[in-house]
């Protein structure tokens, strides 16, 4: 049988160091498992480390330590190019601050990864500033 995990997370932790002798571990031996059509809340007071760990889970922002699979892939293995192709194509992100392109309407910014190579937009845009 296929395994069925989307998304698995093994004993992760992220600390951050204020200077070299002040560490805030924000996350502590975090574990959970999402299978394919299951739909999971993670709640918690401000501060809880709720993004830390989305962050963690979504390839932004590398555990301390512990495990990230998605997909049946952990991304941080892969090279930039493979880390690029899974984002685009397993993971979706909405960010707090949206990261919108203000000249585009919303549509367009939400098929602008499927429509553009990033290179092209990119020598698209600097054409067109």
């Amino acid at each position: 049988m296929k395994n069925n995990e989307a998304v698995k997370v093994v004993n992760v932790t992220k600390d951050f160091y204020l200077d070299k002798q002040k560490k805030i571990s924000v996350l502590k031996g975090v574990s959970l498992t999402a299978k394919y059509g299951e739909f999971i809340s993670i709640l918690g007071v401000s501060g809880s480390g709720k993004s830390t760990l989305l962050k963690c889970i979504s390839s932004l922002s590398e555990p301390t330590s512990g495990e990230v699979i998605i997909n049946g892939v952990n991304p941080y293995n892969l090279r930039d190019s493979k880390l690029s192709k899974l984002r685009r194509e397993d993971i979706s992100f909405i960010f707090q601050s949206y990261n919108l392109v203000p000249a585009l309407p919303v549509i367009e910014n939400i098929a602008l990864p499927y429509v553009c190579p990033i290179k092209k937009w990119i020598s698209i845009r600097l054409q067109i500033c």
